[in-house]
């Protein structure tokens, strides 16, 4: 039996690029096969659904969660796809699969909150010896991952789009008209950068307005986006809770995607745009460079607001041949088969 860990993941309605990763993964493993169960806290958006098994409160069903893998299987493996490994699973010879996403835990610690610091870079990085199998989405957080952590056995698993960006529904966003904003879709937190896009609307420079998309994240970042966002009202939008419909509107009629940010493991956000048909303004980072459609430009980290700007306002539409092979990249089936393979031929 395959375990996904979406306790932590689920304890909440808005989630992290992460969690839907895990979310995602669970569902792709669940259509894989009938033996796969996912453990998700009580009141977890996935409670009541398929294979799907409540084990009490976040943080007492993490804790815990040796007590229910044993209850339902003694063959069981564990995949945790968005937080660590629970404490009770150390002394015990249960099969863990984890994905690290990105390195930023440890080279950008300053930027996590207290409890991001002792859950990722130092928890997160003791159970390492715990792990049997580690996986990164891309082989850009691969190598970082490998540098950082001095851990060689990380294989790379692949990503996919969150969001089912050819699903037919959408819904429009009231007061926003096709093709007058540029959009960036995301957690609020350092990372991202948004103080960036504050910076470039209150430029004036450019000649749409900027929408965010994406839940209050760490860090002070929300709280200067909503202040700007006060400031700037015809400038600057921003829409915390969004639900894919919508989402699916602003992607297929946003002027232009734009991320400018500092650190990413995948930026599936950038990723959904791409497999939008939007045209996309990056910032120079290898993973960026990696999976950033070929229509993408990207810019460096010292281009002022002229030039952002302008670039915004010349960006162009991806041709349809361009868009049709960007789409084959990604595939969730695939994703879920190569972290379980392994862990099927494990046993305890």
């Amino acid at each position: 039996m395959i375990v996904h860990d979406l306790v932590l993941a689920t304890r909440r309605s808005k989630l992290t690029g992460i969690e839907r990763f895990a979310i995602n993964l669970f569902a792709a493993s669940r259509t894989r096969s009938e033996d796969v169960v996912a453990l998700v806290a009580t009141g977890s958006p996935l409670a009541g659904s398929k294979n799907v098994i409540e084990v009490g409160s976040a943080l007492r069903g993490w804790l815990h969660m040796s007590k229910h893998i044993r209850a339902l299987s003694a063959d069981a493996s564990v995949v945790c796809a968005a937080f660590p490994v629970s404490p009770s699973l150390w002394p015990t010879k249960i099969p863990v699969a984890r994905v690290i996403h990105d390195a930023f835990a440890w080279t950008r610690p300053q930027d996590l909150t207290i409890q991001g610091r002792i859950m990722f870079a130092h928890y997160d990085r003791l159970m390492l010896k715990r792990y049997d199998h580690v996986y990164a989405p891309t082989e850009v957080a691969q190598q970082e991952l490998i540098s950082v952590l001095g851990h060689q056995n990380i294989v790379v698993c692949g990503n996919a789009p969150g969001l089912d960006v050819a699903a037919p529904e959408e819904t429009p966003i009231p007061g926003l008209a096709p093709k007058t904003f540029s959009l960036a879709v995301g957690t609020i937190e350092p990372r991202k950068n948004y103080e960036r896009l504050i910076a470039l609307a209150k430029s004036g420079k450019l000649s749409g307005k900027i929408v965010v998309a994406g839940r209050s994240g760490w860090g002070d970042s929300a709280a200067k986006l909503a202040s700007a966002c006060a400031v700037l009202p015809d400038q600057l939008i921003w829409h915390d809770d969004l639900d894919d419909k919508r989402l699916r509107w602003l992607y297929r009629n946003a002027h232009a995607f734009i991320s400018l940010s500092h650190a990413e493991g995948f930026n599936m956000p950038l990723v959904e745009a791409g497999m939008s048909g939007c045209p996309v303004l990056c910032s120079d980072l290898p993973i960026h460079r990696a999976v950033a459609p070929p229509w993408a430009c990207i810019v460096g980290s010292d281009a002022d607001d002229n030039t952002l700007a302008k670039l915004l306002d010349d960006i162009s539409e991806p041709n349809p041949e361009a868009l049709a092979l960007y789409r084959h990249r990604f595939d969730w089936a695939r994703i879920a088969e190569r972290i379980e393979r392994p862990l099927e031929k494990i046993s305890i």
